[in-house]
């Protein structure tokens, strides 16, 4: 076999496993955690660990060739089993993690809202309470009554675990 012919082979053969490895149907949503700071290959531990990706070795170099190495973000994900690396790479690169909804029905008081904050932020409802009541809040996030009272407008809106009193006030 001619130096060409077995080039040209290694190339179909380095070709079929990429579409198999790339192209899948996707199975049943994970849970996977990202923590911050993880490596790329400890991403793709993870990732095939759960079941997600598949030639973790593979998923890797794509990662790199598409310059998404270093824009992966921590978070906890839902990610279907068997997912193609595209679909996962842009998951966890946009940041696309678990949110959990929270409702503010029309009419409530500061102080009904507190436990739902509470919950979505992980804290309690005094810590929640206290970083309501500190001075200058309101004028900080251009409220220009004294207090918040009135002021958060009621919605149903989506929050990744752990997020903080500030960001859910922003929203």
């Amino acid at each position: 076999m001619s130096r060409n012919n077995q080039i040209g082979a290694l190339l179909a053969v380095a070709a079929g496993a990429i579409l198999l490895l790339t192209w899948n149907t996707p199975g049943a949503p994970t849970d996977v955690v990202l923590p911050a700071g993880a490596t790329l290959a400890e991403v793709a531990d993870s990732l095939s660990a759960r079941g997600v990706i598949r030639g973790k070795a593979l998923f890797e170099l794509y990662a790199r060739a598409r310059r998404a190495d270093r824009k992966i973000k921590a978070g906890h994900y839902e990610i279907e089993t068997n997912s193609s690396w595209a679909y996962t790479l842009r998951r966890i690169t946009r940041g696309e993690v678990v949110t959990r909804p929270m409702t503010i029905p029309e009419g409530f008081t500061l102080a009904q809202m507190v436990p739902r904050i509470a919950e979505a932020t992980g804290l309690t409802a005094e810590e929640v309470e206290e970083a309501l009541a500190r001075p200058g809040l309101d004028e900080s996030l251009g409220v220009p009554g004294p207090g918040l009272e009135g002021y958060l407008f009621p919605d149903t809106y989506r929050f990744a675990e752990g997020v903080s009193v500030d960001v859910l006030l922003e929203a």
